[in-house]
């Protein structure tokens, strides 16, 4: 467990989660795709009964869903967007989990 905060710094996945679960599904035929693909998202979904329901960033074949980063930061998100809006308005770094500049949720919103 890390002795820090849970306020003390941008957070990377659940700090006070005992274990990291990771779903690894690679096969090499292609027509296998559909079923593989199935199984690996309902394992997924049995699973979360057992989560925190936060996600964790260095997994990023999860951040198709817009709410990824999000997930992930919990309320760092938010001091991550004011970060983004100071150093990077143009969002220039972008790729992989996006904290985007111009979210309307973060410190500094106007509206």
């Amino acid at each position: 467990m890390c002795s820090a905060g849970s306020d003390a710094g941008a957070r990377v996945g659940e700090r006070d989660a005992p274990f990291l679960l990771e779903i690894l599904a690679n096969w090499p035929e292609p027509e296998a795709s559909e079923r593989n693909i199935s199984w690996a998202r309902d394992f997924f979904d049995a699973m979360k009964r057992f989560s925190t329901g936060k996600a964790n960033l260095n997994f990023p074949g999860l951040g198709e869903d817009p709410q990824f980063a999000r997930s992930a930061l919990g309320r760092g998100y938010e001091r991550l967007v004011a970060v983004k809006r100071t150093y990077d308005p143009g969002n220039l770094f972008r790729l992989n989990q996006n904290i985007d500049p111009q979210d309307g949720t973060g410190p500094g919103t106007v509206g």
